[in-house]
């Protein structure tokens, strides 16, 4: 397949991958009384209170901030609440998809016994441009075995790899992930490892999945 060119790049849509914005968030935090810069993140109950705040005042981004601040206190209860959000945030929010995917892969507070729920998540968060769901299913983000492990078709695994490569290609995750990504060794096409009819059946179905997906995650990141 031909590779895409390396030398443009675009920033998302403002609101499109940033998911949010200091100034904002200073300014809601004046109004909900909280008494320093939750931005900085260093002081998890504080932070906590105030996506509480968040939440309740209708925020988008509230339910989603709370639960990660609740999985960073590292605490039974707390984790048991952010899975229960995320549950509930991922019915609409590819964002929560990946994060609960990325939860039960990894534990919280154990990993799943069986992480078939964590894959259909991951895969139903990538087509909306969600990074890390698609290092996961591309095999960027490799566990081979135990806690985090999840297992994909290697004809899957090709194809989202692909998506991945053209959407970085384009410069949709930023120019700061694109610069990075200009600058690191390109890994070997996993095609020579595969035998023909392996090899043949991946490309028809990144192909697919090209042809299907790709112009409408881009439209999603805002770099069509």
């Amino acid at each position: 397949m031909a590779v895409a060119s390396r030398t443009t790049t675009c920033d998302p849509a403002p609101g499109g991958y940033a998911r949010r914005d200091n100034a904002v968030l200073r300014q809601a935090a004046a109004a909900l009384g909280n008494p320093r810069d939750i931005t900085r993140g260093d002081d998890v109950d504080a932070e906590i209170a105030f996506d509480r705040k968040l939440t309740a005042a209708g925020d988008p981004n509230g339910v989603e901030a709370l639960a990660d601040a609740l999985l960073r206190k590292d605490a039974p209860a707390s984790q048991a609440e952010a899975v229960t959000l995320l549950r509930t945030a991922a019915k609409n929010s590819a964002v929560a998809k990946t994060r609960l995917a990325v939860c039960l892969l990894e534990g919280c507070p154990t990993p799943a016994a069986e992480p078939d729920e964590a894959r259909q998540l991951l895969t139903a968060a990538a087509p909306a441009g969600e990074l890390e769901a698609l290092r996961r299913l591309s095999g960027e983000t490799a566990v081979v075995a135990g806690p985090g492990a999840i297992d994909v078709p290697v004809a899957e695994r090709y194809a989202w790899s692909e998506m991945l490569h053209r959407l970085q290609a384009g410069g949709c995750f930023g120019s700061t992930m694109f610069e990075v990504w200009t600058q690191s060794p390109q890994p070997v096409s996993p095609l020579a490892a595969m035998s023909p009819a392996d090899a043949d059946a991946a490309q028809a179905r990144a192909r697919e999945l090209l042809a299907v997906q790709l112009d409408q995650t881009r439209a999603q990141l805002g770099c069509d």
